[in-house]
């Protein structure tokens, strides 16, 4: 009778001793995701999200789509539309619960570089400035501003500070 308790007592004590352990091990855990997430940027959240869908808000547009490509300040969604986005007048991203805590790619190129591309492809496209929109052939992109060709004829520059968002119409 006493040897069953004795064995009880040292039963109780392993599992109270398992059971500080696992807390400790799920402490360290815990410290280790608050450090990496302490340690990430934007940037590399956004393009940890890249091939899954996300849900963004910037200036007074929500866009939804799959995030196809991110870049130092920008990303690019594919949805209906393709939109580049402004990272700096990003409001919101929602990501699925599928996303990858690590850094994905982050390109080097500016906000530029996607633009370029349109602007080669002579692309109509609806630019987010502000409260306002402004349509256009995407004529050009200099360093710090993008000249849009406006349907009624003259042209429309737009300081890429100034720019939330630019959607290539199809």
């Amino acid at each position: 009778m006493e040897d069953e308790r004795f064995d009880r007592l040292f039963a109780d004590i392993d599992a109270a001793h398992a059971g500080e352990q696992m807390h400790e091990r799920a402490g360290e855990f815990g410290d280790l995701v608050a450090g990496e997430i302490a340690e990430a940027t934007l940037e590399s959240r956004a393009a940890a999200a890249i091939g899954t869908p996300v849900e963004l808000w910037a200036g007074e547009e929500r866009i939804t789509g799959e995030m196809h490509e991110v870049g130092s300040g920008w990303c690019l969604v594919a949805g209906a539309d393709e939109v580049v986005i402004n990272l700096a007048a990003l409001q919101s991203l929602r990501l699925g619960d599928r996303v990858r805590a690590a850094a994905g790619a982050v390109s080097v190129l500016s906000i530029g570089s996607p633009l370029r591309r349109w602007s080669a492809e002579r692309r109509e496209c609806r630019v987010a400035v502000g409260r306002r929109t402004v349509d256009g052939r995407l004529d050009a992109v200099a360093r710090d501003h993008l000249q849009l060709r406006r349907a009624g004829g003259g042209w429309e520059l737009i300081p890429l500070s100034a720019v939330s968002a630019v959607r290539a119409l199809r």
